[in-house]
């Protein structure tokens, strides 16, 4: 569920209000019954008054153990759907969780109505020991711990919490997040904003909500004009220790452990877990729904498409284990290529 100090939901809706929205067949015992769902959820936390949906089958055993109210479901799973659910047939349930979402969300980019007068809203708790450089803006419901300093011309939105003795640097934008205590934020990073959260259709793309918040562990370091996206439903998660180079962009829903080490211009694409300690060498990209074991190492401009084992080295496009890619290179050098082992 959505962390109400970010975002309010609307509703209920009952099942036929959500598959007319969704453009769905309704599938359920219960559809002349009058109830009511509250949310929208990830299939594994959903309860029974929540929305979910299933779009891609690694989640199948999320799918058939989940305990949602109601599921969105492709034609070809429905025999698998657990019996407690009413489910919603459709041919695209990315697009139909996107239209139900955004029923639930319906003022997400809805500027606010009332605006404080000064820079620092009343309805922030500021540490007297905090320091706020000219030109900082916070808004309502922030808390900001004892000895942070917050760089000029900053902007802290709505329900943010930053932990005791952080560093924030001028011209950072911190949105939908939970910073712990010790943090250094260099400038131009922005986290918190939208996830790159489309559902592909025609003519236009649907839009899906961004419901999750980003949350950045203690002694965690985040270099300049980096991004993080916020989550779709679950979190983006920066593990205690760990230190990202500049320009890097983790998008919705990853997962970094602890003591991870991120070099410039990585990218990470959705929902890749990423271990404790690993390592990523610069401008290495990672594709999305991921496992990079703890320890690995991803050398510099690799590409990775597959899961990498705990303590593997891996490197090039497609990244392959270090040791195979060199004895290739040096079969290449010699006029003949190697098969990978």
């Amino acid at each position: 569920m959505a962390d109400p100090r970010f975002y309010s939901v609307a509703g209920p809706f009952n099942l036929k209000q959500l598959a007319s929205t969704a453009a769905a067949e309704l599938q359920s015992t219960y559809a002349g019954m009058p109830k009511q769902y509250s949310d929208v959820a990830v299939l594994q936390d959903a309860a029974s008054d929540h929305v979910s949906f299933i779009n891609n089958r690694k989640y199948i055993n999320d799918f058939e153990s989940s305990r949602a109210g109601v599921i969105i479901v492709p034609p070809d799973l429905a025999e698998k759907a657990p019996r407690s659910a009413s489910l919603l047939i459709s041919k695209n349930p990315y697009n139909s969780y996107a239209r139900i979402a955004s029923s639930f969300y319906p003022d997400l980019l809805t500027p606010p109505k009332s605006k404080s007068n000064g820079l620092i809203s009343p309805k922030s708790k500021i540490e007297e020991t905090a320091c706020l450089d000219l030109g900082v803006v916070v808004k309502d419901d922030v808390e900001i711990g004892e000895n942070t300093f917050v760089g000029a011309n900053t902007i802290i939105e709505r329900g943010v919490s930053i932990g005791a003795n952080s560093w924030i640097a001028s011209n950072v934008t911190l949105a939908y997040c939970l910073i712990g205590e010790r943090v250094i934020i260099h400038t131009g990073v922005r986290i918190g904003q939208d996830g790159f959260g489309f559902a592909p259709s025609s003519p236009l793309h649907d839009k899906v909500p961004q419901l999750g918040r980003v949350i950045i562990d203690n002694d965690v370091e985040i270099g300049a004009n980096s991004c993080i996206d916020r989550g779709a439903l679950l979190d983006t998660e920066i593990g205690e220790g760990s230190k990202l180079d500049n320009l890097v962009q983790i998008a919705h829903n990853v997962k970094i452990g602890k003591g991870c080490l991120i070099t410039g211009q990585v990218g990470i694409a959705g929902s890749t877990d990423v271990e404790d300690y690993v390592m990523v060498g610069g401008q290495a990209g990672i594709a999305g729904h991921l496992k990079i074991g703890v320890g690995a190492k991803i050398a510099a401009q690799s590409g990775v498409i597959r899961d990498v084992s705990p303590g593997k080295s891996v490197i090039g496009f497609p990244a392959i284990r270090a040791r195979q890619f060199w004895k290739n290179f040096a079969n290449l050098k010699k006029g003949s290529v190697g098969k990978e082992g």
